[in-house]
């Protein structure tokens, strides 16, 4: 189904269906009983670089900086788009969900990660914060990991992994990717 390189897959939590995003501008919905093609083919006007499943909806993150939220529970047979969440000025690259604090978190091209929480009577995903870590100014970040209940996990393309307390940014504790593979490289 893709023509692109795949940048990323997401299983669901029934094991059952997956969500593959790709540099040929479209996220692939996979549902392993339905057969070999994908159930929904998800249009975007660039990259889309990571996706998610949340609830009801599908997250996608692109090149253009922009957020889309797609509604999974359309009548229409298909997966509609239904928002789209703009805050980025680089290139949005990871994003990931805490289902303690309910909060969307999605990092770019320029270091940044900005905190997005749904607004109950809106329905609609509002950006809470922006998180300027310490170290990241203007590295891109290429993965972003819950940890626990309130830690997020930040990789990016300094080899460097950042543990950060998600309420305040404030870095927790380094990890140099460098220094990790010389021990195994040791032993």
């Amino acid at each position: 189904a893709h023509t692109g390189l795949i940048y990323s897959i997401t299983w669901y939590e029934d094991s059952k269906r997956f969500l593959t995003a790709s540099s040929d501008r479209t996220v692939c919905v996979w549902d392993l009983t339905q057969g070999r093609d994908p159930v929904w083919i998800l249009p975007h006007p660039c990259y889309v670089y990571d996706a998610l499943f949340l609830e009801c909806s599908i997250i996608t993150c692109c090149y253009d900086g922009i957020l889309r939220v797609w509604n999974c529970v359309s009548t229409s047979g298909t997966a509609d788009l239904t928002d789209e969440l703009n805050g980025h000025k680089g290139y949005v690259n990871a994003i990931c969900y805490n289902p303690v604090s309910g909060c969307l978190f999605s990092g770019d091209s320029r270091g940044v990660v900005i905190v997005w929480r749904l607004n109950e009577k809106t329905k609609r995903w509002c950006q809470a914060r922006t998180l300027l870590i310490n170290g990241l100014q203007d590295i891109v970040i290429n993965s972003l990991i819950i940890y626990g209940r309130s830690c997020l996990i930040v990789h990016s393309q300094d080899s460097v992994l950042r543990m950060i307390d998600a309420t305040s940014g404030v870095v927790l504790q380094w990890y140099k990717v460098r220094k990790i593979i010389d021990f195994l490289l040791e032993q």
